[in-house]
């Protein structure tokens, strides 16, 4: 079988003809020599493209791999984030946001839970156009990771360090606003600053370690502070958790909704700098968020409708929102003095 190599300027060619103006993902992709596919025979690709929707269907009929549906999202990436949403009848749907505003793309397909350490993506339709592109995901806890995928039969890298997307959240349940507007001004709140907690809370316990128990991870000797505030104007009080996960762009946060008063995983916000400012505008219900990067520039984070984003990094620069509430405003974060799971 003869080896050969796939020019690097192939796969847009292949899939993004129409679109070559925007920055591409899979552009970014490395070659891997393979075989030849020249005697393969032409309705090879459409039977397995079959089999695997008629596997998908029946795996959604049976609720197989119903935890591990939901929305994941890669960080900002050569400014392109990549989302990854995974559907209970186990359709899926790719999309690619561009930071200089282009539009994004869409891919559209279908998803498998191959066993509990793997998720086989299969996107059929890419912006309109027909294709043939598997991704083989790794699960470690809410983390997929591939890295590499098939398209039309031939094989590319993902990158030096492959696609790595973190689900955003576990059960999504918006709450609207009194007039249903997407975005606007909320109530003013009065000024509050707010400092992180230390205290052992066993109902603040249990929900943390539930976090650790879905994404399959230990949590002893993980430090925390915490605090509590109502950022959806529902009256109940979100769960903020300031973990010691801390490099030099910044410590994680993770928030949990209160949905009928349990906390529920929602956010997981990375590179994060103290203090958090509230702010009063919302989006989709839940007010916008201000928290300075590594530079310490302001960058103001908004709900998407589904979680806050995944990374600092990916909000709007500037803070021209008027913000009265500041949380973890003693600006000590976990590492330097945290409570001990």
């Amino acid at each position: 079988m003869k080896a050969f190599t796939i020019p690097l300027s192939f796969i847009t060619l292949l899939l993004l003809t129409a679109c070559s103006s925007q920055p591409q993902l899979l552009a970014q992709s490395e070659p891997i020599e393979m075989g030849s596919s020249e005697n393969q025979p032409p309705s090879e690709k459409l039977t397995d493209e079959q089999n695997f929707i008629i596997d998908s269907q029946q795996q959604a009929n049976e609720n197989i791999g119903q935890q591990s549906a939901g929305t994941y999202q890669s960080k900002v990436i050569a400014g392109l984030t990549t989302t990854l949403k995974l559907n209970a009848d186990h359709t899926a749907t790719t999309v690619y946001d561009y930071q200089n505003g282009d539009e994004s793309l869409v891919e559209t397909g279908f998803w498998q839970q191959a066993n509990e350490q793997q998720i086989n993506v299969l996107m059929t339709q890419h912006d309109g156009q027909t294709i043939n592109a598997l991704r083989m995901f790794t699960i470690d806890g809410f983390q997929l990771t591939a890295e590499k995928e098939i398209v039309n039969g031939m094989e590319y890298q993902l990158g030096n360090n492959g696609l790595i997307l973190q689900k955003m959240k576990v059960e999504i349940s918006i709450i609207p606003t009194q007039n249903k507007m997407t975005q606007g001004a909320v109530n003013t709140l009065p000024t509050a600053n707010i400092v992180g907690r230390t205290d052992y809370n066993a109902k603040v316990d249990a929900t943390i370690r539930d976090y650790f128990t879905m994404s399959r991870s230990n949590p002893d000797n993980n430090r925390y502070r915490w605090l509590t505030y109502d950022i959806n104007n529902d009256n109940q009080p979100e769960l903020f958790v300031l973990m010691d996960w801390c490099q030099s762009e910044g410590c994680t946060v993770l928030m949990f909704e209160n949905h009928q008063g349990q906390w529920q995983f929602n956010s997981r916000i990375s590179a994060t700098h103290l203090p958090i400012k509230v702010t009063n505008y919302h989006h989709f219900g839940w007010r916008d968020l201000i928290i300075p990067n590594e530079l310490g520039k302001n960058k103001t984070l908004a709900y998407t409708g589904v979680s806050y984003p995944l990374s600092v990094s990916q909000g709007i620069d500037g803070e021209s929102e008027p913000a009265n509430v500041t949380l973890f405003s003693d600006k000590i974060n976990a590492a330097q003095k945290g409570i001990k799971l």
